[in-house]
C-alpha cells in the first residue's frame, strides 16, 4: 500500500500517518504501514 513512501524515502506528517493507519485498518492490511513511523516529521 505504501511502498512508494519507502522507495522514495518521503517524510510524512503524523496526521498523514494516522490517515494511512486508518485506511490500512479499514482494508485489513495493517502490515502495509507498519514501518512508516521511521519517516515521521513533526
Amino acid at each position: 500500500m505504501c511502498s512508494w513512501i519507502y522507495e522514495d524515502a518521503l517524510p510524512i506528517t503524523r496526521q498523514y500517518h494516522a490517515r494511512l493507519l486508518a485506511g490500512a485498518d479499514e482494508m485489513d492490511t495493517p502490515r502495509s504501514v507498519q514501518r512508516l513511523d521511521e519517516w515521521l516529521i513533526d
